[in-house]
């Protein structure tokens, strides 16, 4: 669980650091100068990971110390995805529109703001025909209303903002929990097929789990009162 609980975001810090943001591209053009998820849309992957079996004890275990220390991050905020997107070989950029902000200060609602995750698409397969898909969880999708727990940064005078979490670095607020499972994770897919997921899965316990743990994040985060967050 320890992949999904400690910020995946430290290994686009140290891209950044390294001063190579914007320049490692993916070697195919059709991530590399995607500028809209419509353009990511007929990619061929495999999945790197699913959650299983396994997963499912471990969010259901889940102590309320973990959620609780998403108010650690200086921001919470419920946004809406656009289209627009930017893919790299250590990261992801989505755009948002703020909805609503439940802490933090300096952002409001109606700002548009890039906000970067933890890489999905990182690299190809061994023939390099067909990309890897290395998260559990899907992108965020246009129109969609996202529960978003982000950090403000700032390098070389230049600020951005990271969302981090792992596993829960964003949370769907727009769908109705779907089902779908991935039937076999060594196949080759094609992206616009997955578009409708949360969540990528073998195991319907383990999804089921996963859900169960989004919404205690609801339940602490939307639906609970706010007063700790101004302690």
């Amino acid at each position: 669980m320890k992949k999904n609980i400690i910020c995946l975001c430290i290994v686009f810090l140290l891209v950044l650091a390294a001063g190579q943001i914007g320049k490692r591209e993916f070697p195919l053009d059709l991530l590399g100068n995607a500028q809209t998820l419509k353009d990511i849309e007929d990619i061929n992957f495999q999945f790197a990971y699913v959650d299983r079996k396994k997963n499912a004890e471990e969010y259901l275990e889940e102590t309320d110390d973990y959620i609780e220390s998403k108010k650690e991050n200086d921001y919470i905020a419920v946004v809406t995805a656009t289209e627009n997107v930017k893919l790299r070989s250590m990261s992801v950029l989505q755009e948002v529109v703020i909805e609503k902000i439940i802490k933090g200060k300096g952002l409001k609602q109606g700002d548009k703001i890039g906000i970067y995750e933890n890489s999905c698409f990182y690299g190809q397969n061994e023939n390099k025909d067909v990309y890897l898909f290395d998260c559990g969880m899907n992108l965020m999708q246009e129109g969609n209303s996202y529960l978003v727990f982000f950090n403000e940064q700032e390098h070389e005078n230049r600020k951005f903002y990271e969302a981090c979490g792992g596993a829960f670095q964003y949370i769907n607020l727009s769908n109705q929990d779907p089902m779908y499972l991935v039937k076999d994770p060594d196949a080759v897919y094609t992206y616009k097929d997955f578009t409708d997921y949360e969540y990528f899965s073998i195991s319907k316990k383990a999804l089921r789990a996963r859900y169960e743990l989004k919404h205690r994040f609801i339940d602490k985060w939307l639906n609970e009162d706010k007063e700790n967050l101004k302690k």
